[in-house]
């Protein structure tokens, strides 16, 4: 039940204000195509070769709460109706809101949001894939661990560690995710942000 659109917390939004500032500056400056792509495959190489986004990954990652996770994961036996908790009712209406949302050409944003987000399953214990489909277990949590990065209205990488039970409800015959995490971390990683 991943909703953005319904978030009712307080918005620090210094970070995204300070990115857009910075990309309203660099496009007003003259823009050389060859310079550019020269200084980008130089920083692609270096980032490749210092091995830095594995590193980041590494440290945005709680390897004890993962494999606290995992292990409650692989040892869980009984069937897991994630419907019936709290927390799972509380963020349905939230998805709802955010569908309808969605869905209505009148609706603004109070700011624009800018992210890209995955969801990495671990193989085995009923979760499988292959080139034409994936296979994963009702009824049953599987670990997963997800990255996060938002460039709007605040500018972080983000990792969390959870896990998630596919659920399938024959009444209203919709097959529904349930995902909760465990350990988020978020890494900051403009040296020259000046705020906090």
């Amino acid at each position: 039940k991943k909703h953005t659109l319904t978030y009712n917390g307080v918005k620090d939004t210094s970070r995204g204000d300070f990115i857009r500032q910075k990309s309203d500056e660099a496009l007003s400056e003259s823009w050389a195509h060859n310079s550019w792509l020269r200084k980008a495959l130089d920083q692609f190489v270096t980032t490749g070769l210092r091995n830095s986004i594995p590193q980041e990954i590494e440290a945005g990652i709680d390897r004890a709460i993962a494999w606290q996770v995992r292990r409650y994961a692989r040892s869980h036996q009984d069937d897991h109706n994630p419907n019936i908790s709290s927390s799972w009712a509380a963020h349905t209406e939230k998805a709802k809101r955010a569908i309808a949302y969605a869905k209505n050409s009148e609706f603004n944003r109070e700011y624009p949001k800018s992210e890209q987000i995955c969801y990495h399953m671990e193989e085995g214990y009923g979760v499988d894939a292959s080139e034409t489909h994936i296979t994963l277990p009702l009824g049953r949590p599987s670990t997963t661990i997800s990255g996060q990065m938002v460039n709007s209205p605040v500018y972080f990488l983000g990792f969390t560690v959870g896990h998630f039970t596919v659920y399938y409800d024959d009444n209203e015959g919709i097959l529904q995710l349930y995902y909760q995490a465990y350990s988020s971390s978020r890494q900051y990683t403009d040296v020259k942000f000046p705020g906090p």
